[in-house]
């Protein structure tokens, strides 16, 4: 059973879409955990969303956040620095880091620079309050702050028209972003995707 690795989404497949409960998966968890083999959670969650999940859960493997932007590996199951990342401490956790794309200011400049045909049909998470957020979400209030703190993306909340959300993720896509479609959320960011992280 060495050579199988467990890799999954979290809303609406290890988390239930609703209630973003993971009581359903935890026997099937215990089972892989009894076999010793890994899974990595690969969202478009951010890390400080993956990280108090992988506590609740016991995991100790690597984790993919925001689509893809970034893998994030713990340093006692991985002592050797893979090529191209980065150490990192945070929040008392000590892991590398393997960054794919841009940071989030980036992708919000590109939003600033759009038609003004767009103002007023979509609302970005950064200018959300926490109780905006855990309203649209459901999310606990700590949860929708953790939510909030992207570092690589802009997730928005589409309020207009389909024809004219799709002039709105061409507009992105000219300007060099990639714009997926989540549960919720328009998310805006770089050529990176979960596929693109999880082959490295």
């Amino acid at each position: 059973m060495n050579n199988i690795m467990i890799v999954t989404d979290l809303d609406g497949t290890l988390l239930d879409h609703y209630t973003y409960s993971f009581a359903a998966a935890l026997p099937m968890l215990s089972a892989l955990k009894d076999r010793g083999i890994p899974v990595v959670l690969c969202s478009s969650k951010t890390r400080e969303e993956i990280q108090l999940l992988r506590e609740q859960l016991s995991l100790d493997s690597p984790y993919i956040v925001e689509n893809g932007a970034a893998v994030y590996f713990p340093k006692r199951r991985f002592p050797a620095l893979a090529k191209g990342s980065q150490p990192v401490s945070r929040d008392g956790a000590t892991e590398w880091c393997h960054e794919f794309g841009g940071n989030r200011a980036h992708w919000q400049s590109l939003l600033d620079e759009l038609p003004d045909v767009f103002y007023g049909h979509y609302r970005r998470l950064s200018s959300m309050t926490v109780g905006q957020i855990s309203d649209l979400t459901g999310l606990s209030p700590d949860d929708a702050a953790r939510a909030s703190r992207r570092e690589y993306g802009e997730p928005v909340q589409w309020r207009g028209s389909d024809t004219l959300k799709e002039e709105f993720i061409a507009a992105l896509e000219t300007k060099g972003a990639r714009v997926l479609q989540g549960g919720r959320f328009l998310h805006i960011a770089g050529g990176w995707d979960k596929g693109l992280a999880l082959h490295w």
